[in-house]
């Protein structure tokens, strides 16, 4: 069987690790095929590091909705390919491969990974634009399309419940929780030169407005201010890094904060750490919480969309609210100041992981959702 995931984009984050993690693992099984259409940059570059099957329709990343041409060549690369399922990752690409799924007569399976209209408190420009965006894509286009797919994906309860408004039906949605390979984040005893007295703090994401970085580091003013002994390591890239860097050196933070830009490989990081945190403002998922608590990181995270499905509060991590650098202070100080809490919620973080979030149960319901499209194709 023959599967073409649709995946527009230029850099590796979250939904681009899933969409890896998902094709290799498939891949593996006899008598499946996936091939990842739309890919440039550093992502054509991982995939083919990992030797999944890909094929470019840009020569470098631009948004889809603003290259009309395409939109032509990803219609005839799927007729070519003629898969018997289409998978599509992305607002615009589910609008898009529905539309071509619905012309070639190709089932289209939309995975959606996030919540909408959730964004960060600071920048009206942005959700100015934001709501055009959602005015012509998710109200009016997504509602129109949602009819032509025969299934749609869910990585989050969370998730579901935010697509329902584009009317499609519940019998429609189906939950599949974002899996990882727990064996490539295995929990590993650190060397003794790794030990410190100093507290290693690390957050991956990217650096934008959604992610709450400015939450963390105006935290990590206050954790200072208490006389605590830590760092925080940045892993990520993004468009407010030069605001962030100079919020830091406002704060005079340079000795506890680094920025380390993007990681192909961030288990060695997370491996080195004590705590993981997040203060995002809307996530659907997220995989970088799931290899944190696979690494045996406790973590400290906001409740955003389908976070409190993986996290659960004082059991494998602390739960804040979002916009709530005061909260994120104190849930901190209480990590930095326990090794013993940290150690508990680590061991319970990376058995839910085992047990809820492997890449293998993932591949197996995949597998029950292809053998049901068939089974109604041939009804």
């Amino acid at each position: 069987m023959k599967v073409v995931h649709v995946d527009i984009n230029g850099w590796v984050y979250g939904v681009q690790k899933y969409v890896i993690n998902f094709c290799k693992e498939l891949n593996r099984i006899g008598g499946y095929r996936s091939i990842v259409v739309g890919p440039s940059g550093e992502y054509l570059n991982a995939l083919r590091t990992e030797n999944i099957p890909v094929v470019p329709i840009q020569d470098h990343w631009k948004k889809i909705d603003t290259d009309p041409a395409g939109w032509l060549r990803l219609y005839h690369v799927v007729k070519r390919e003629e898969p018997r399922i289409i998978h599509s990752h992305g607002t615009k690409e589910n609008i898009i491969s529905r539309i071509i799924g619905r012309l070639l007569g190709i089932p289209v399976v939309p995975v959606y990974h996030c919540n909408h209209r959730q964004f960060g408190r600071r920048d009206n420009g942005i959700r100015f634009k934001r709501r055009i965006y959602e005015a012509i894509y998710l109200d009016v286009l997504e509602r129109l399309t949602s009819y032509f797919s025969v299934e749609n994906i869910a990585v989050s309860h969370s998730v579901r419940n935010n697509i329902r408004k584009f009317g499609i039906p519940d019998r429609k949605i189906r939950v599949i929780y974002s899996g990882i390979n727990v064996d490539d984040f295995g929990v590993e005893e650190p060397t003794p030169a790794e030990k410190t007295d100093k507290v290693r703090i690390v957050s991956v994401s990217r650096i934008d407005e959604s992610k709450g970085i400015i939450d963390i580091i105006n935290a990590a003013k206050m954790i200072k201010e208490k006389g605590c002994s830590f760092e925080i390591n940045f892993v990520g890239d993004g468009p407010l890094l030069k605001e962030c860097r100079h919020l830091v050196n406002k704060y005079r933070l340079d000795t506890e904060i680094t920025f380390l830009g993007y990681m192909k490989n961030v288990k060695e990081i997370l491996l080195s750490s004590d705590v993981f945190v997040s203060a995002s403002y809307s996530e659907g998922l997220p995989i970088n919480i799931v290899e944190a608590l696979s690494c045996g990181l406790p973590v400290v995270v906001t409740g955003a969309g389908g976070i409190k499905e993986i996290v659960d509060h004082q059991v494998n991590g602390l739960i804040v609210d979002t916009d709530a650098p005061e909260q994120l202070k104190e849930a901190l100080l209480l990590m930095i100041g326990d090794s013993n809490l940290r150690e508990k919620y680590g061991r319970r973080g990376r058995q839910k992981v085992l047990e809820r979030f492997g890449i293998h149960r993932m591949i197996s319901d995949y597998m029950n959702l292809y053998n049901a499209i068939n089974e109604r194709r041939t009804n």
